[in-house]
């Protein structure tokens, strides 16, 4: 159900909204590590990318203070938003939201302290034209830090909504969320656009479910908008959610505790 047209990130944005909350626990120390690998420090200009609802663009505000500044982008309007809701309710005002796609990144050379992206460099088309313009937006020696998810059979979040799609034939996006789901593949493509010393390092997101029900229930708010968009009928969707639960039984604990350990993997980069 992955898509980088603005449209269908528009429909899902409210249903991100509700999991945020949910996926907090699981998902800020991914916005923590991104901090610390593009080497933020207070007072900072910082640009996030593919930013949706607001990460790790609100995590980024707190640790540049109100002496620094983010500027949040997306080409989801609806997602921006969200974010931006986000950050008033957190009474951070040191966040600008600009609606962007990723791929025409026009930020001014020489101008960022530092790059960040969770979750979006998979989805563009032109990967190395966009990394090269975030890479000659940093001021030299700073760092642009990413992440992305790793290879299908180790991110069970995504790869098990993905193997119920294929065996319903329901029909999948082109954007691969697993793209980019090795290092020398994320790190071929860094070079490419001109960073040095490139690293990426695996780290385990330790997403937990109290029952199968409720992995379902979370799978439900977060993609159900846009499923009945490719899988109209309501006895097919039916269908899907029970299938899902049933491919889920696997990660259950005795106890009924489902356990998704999915790996991410972290890119840290340098403009040389």
């Amino acid at each position: 159900m992955e898509h980088s047209k603005p449209g269908t990130w528009d429909i899902a944005a409210e249903s991100f909204f509700k999991c945020a909350e949910m996926d907090e626990p699981f998902e800020e120390p991914i916005n923590q590590r991104l901090i610390e690998l593009a080497r933020i420090d207070t007072a900072h200009t910082v640009v996030d990318v593919a930013t949706g609802i607001g990460d790790p663009a609100l995590s980024v505000a707190r640790r540049v203070g109100p002496a620094g500044r983010v500027i949040a982008t997306d080409q989801s309007k609806a997602m921006l938003a969200i974010a931006a809701k986000r950050a008033h309710e957190r009474g951070l005002t040191n966040i600008q939201f600009r609606q962007l796609d990723a791929n025409f990144f026009d930020v001014p050379e020489g101008t960022m302290d530092a790059v960040v992206c969770r979750w979006g460099l998979m989805f563009l088309t032109d990967l190395t034209g966009a990394l090269g313009r975030m890479r000659r937006s940093l001021k030299s020696r700073r760092y642009l830090a990413a992440a992305t998810w790793s290879a299908a059979e180790k991110v069970p979040i995504i790869s098990l909504r993905r193997s119920v799609m294929r065996a319903l034939d329901v029909p999948a996006s082109p954007n691969d969320p697993f793209r980019l789901s090795s290092a020398p593949a994320l790190e071929a493509a860094a070079a490419a656009a001109g960073f040095d010393q490139v690293a990426v390092t695996p780290v385990i997101v330790p997403y937990e479910y109290s029952s199968i029900d409720a992995f379902v229930d979370a799978q439900r708010m977060a993609h159900e908008s846009r499923l009945a968009v490719l899988l109209p009928e309501p006895g097919r969707q039916a269908a899907f959610w029970r299938a899902l639960g049933d491919a889920a039984h696997p990660y259950a604990t005795a106890d009924g505790i489902v356990h998704l350990p999915s790996e991410v993997l972290l890119l840290a980069a340098r403009n040389a």
